[in-house]
């Protein structure tokens, strides 16, 4: 008589494992890094906030403080504050995937590859 147990994990788990090191929340990386206080303060004022200082899986793509700056100029802002809430929105909504999202993507292009 022979009994065997057998487990599988699928590749996209492997893939969206948390590793050991990451530590914080992407607001937190950001903080820590100091280079990106001018981002930091668009997305206190925007209506994603809550998802990037949370615990959740979110991959930010941040400009650092002089990218930010070149972009206030090139747009006749003062500060973040000039910005309207809805450009504002659309903005940070531009910096940032949600893991979640990225698999839907990933599948409906996975579909369409398929066809």
């Amino acid at each position: 008589f022979f009994f065997s147990l057998v487990s599988c994990q699928r590749e996209i788990d492997k893939y969206y494992e948390i590793p050991d090191w990451l530590k914080g929340n992407a607001y937190e990386v950001m903080e820590d890094r100091g280079n990106f206080s001018i981002f930091m303060k668009a997305v206190d004022r925007s209506s994603y906030a809550s998802l990037v200082k949370g615990k959740g899986i979110v991959t930010v793509m941040a400009p650092t403080d002089d990218a930010f700056s070149a972009y206030l100029t090139k747009h006749n802002y003062g500060s973040v504050e000039d910005i309207s809430q809805t450009e504002l929105d659309k903005l940070i909504g531009y910096h940032w995937k949600i893991r979640g999202l990225i698999l839907s993507l990933e599948l409906k292009v996975a579909m369409l590859s398929l066809q």
